[in-house]
């Protein structure tokens, strides 16, 4: 009797010891994967938001939009041909969807048929696109971006400026002021404008 309770004991640690789940480590929270930037369709039948995947190798991240059908409760990945794709939006229909991703260097905005199942670049603007929206006849493209005080949203004026600072001799800064716990980042003189672009004719003002 006394041989077989300390079996039945020894049994109870080994599967206390072995049992146990294993710690949550570093790799484990490089396979957590992100959801973000959910956004209804027009008809509600459908959402897009953003899935990003990181690695602990390279440490890099990847982010795709995704598409969740609600009636059917499955999601699938339109194949966008991007390396990246984030910000999805939504026109006056299900049937094309809006989204932004780097083209030489840039943040742009596209669009995505899911007839045709084929994308389509709305801009060129040589600087960075932050926020896009439509306008609700979906003539114009609302968006932010950097520009310098005196240009606006003159194009030729911002570019001129950037590319002087960017390919300029002297890449240095001087300055007579430092604003508070502000070490991360800067402005480098611009400032964040609303600029509206007309779609059909490309002109942003």
């Amino acid at each position: 009797m006394k041989k077989i309770f300390t079996l039945v004991l020894c049994l109870s640690f080994l599967n206390g010891v072995y049992g146990q789940k294993a710690p949550f480590t570093l790799d484990d929270i490089y396979k957590v994967k992100g959801v973000g930037a959910p956004v209804l369709s027009p008809s509600g039948k459908y959402f897009a938001y953003t899935v990003t995947e990181s690695t602990l190798n390279g440490g890099k991240s990847k982010t795709a939009v995704y598409l969740y059908d609600i009636e059917k409760k499955s999601s699938s990945k339109p194949e966008m041909d991007v390396k990246n794709s984030y910000n999805p939006f939504w026109g006056k229909s299900d049937n094309i969807l809006y989204f932004t991703a780097v083209n030489e260097g840039k943040m742009q905005v596209f669009s995505y048929d899911f007839s045709s199942k084929t994308k389509r670049q709305l801009t060129k603007y040589f600087n960075e696109i932050s926020n896009p929206i439509l306008t609700s006849d979906e003539r114009f493209l609302v968006f932010t971006s950097d520009v310098y005080p005196d240009c606006n949203g003159d194009q030729e004026c911002n570019q001129k400026n950037i590319e002087a600072a960017e390919k300029g001799p002297v890449q240095a800064y001087m300055t007579d002021e430092l604003l508070y716990r502000h070490w991360t980042e800067y402005s480098e003189g611009r400032v964040s404008h609303i600029l509206v672009m007309d779609l059909s004719t490309s002109s942003i003002k």
